[in-house]
């Protein structure tokens, strides 16, 4: 009988800074390059392409913008190209 202990004490930890209801299906999140913003997107319930930035501050969040029909198509992955 052999048993297996994992040691997380060296990995990548997840902290929740802060929680929001959306009111639209989220398909990604990302950092926009420096800055403290982050990028929501999805589909919102009318089957649209959804968007919200939030800005980071001390205590939580603060959102900065939101489209709920920027697109006409759920968006599904958000890049910032070079």
């Amino acid at each position: 009988n052999i048993s297996f202990t994992m040691n997380t004490t060296n990995a990548p930890q997840m902290i929740e800074y802060t929680s929001k209801s959306l009111g639209f299906t989220p398909h990604d999140t990302k950092w926009i390059p420096r800055s403290a913003r982050i990028v929501c997107t999805g589909i919102s319930p009318g089957s649209k392409g959804a968007l919200r930035i939030y800005e980071l501050q001390r205590d939580g969040t603060k959102e900065i913008f939101q489209d709920l029909a920027l697109r006409p198509n759920g968006i599904k992955c958000t890049t910032f190209g070079a």
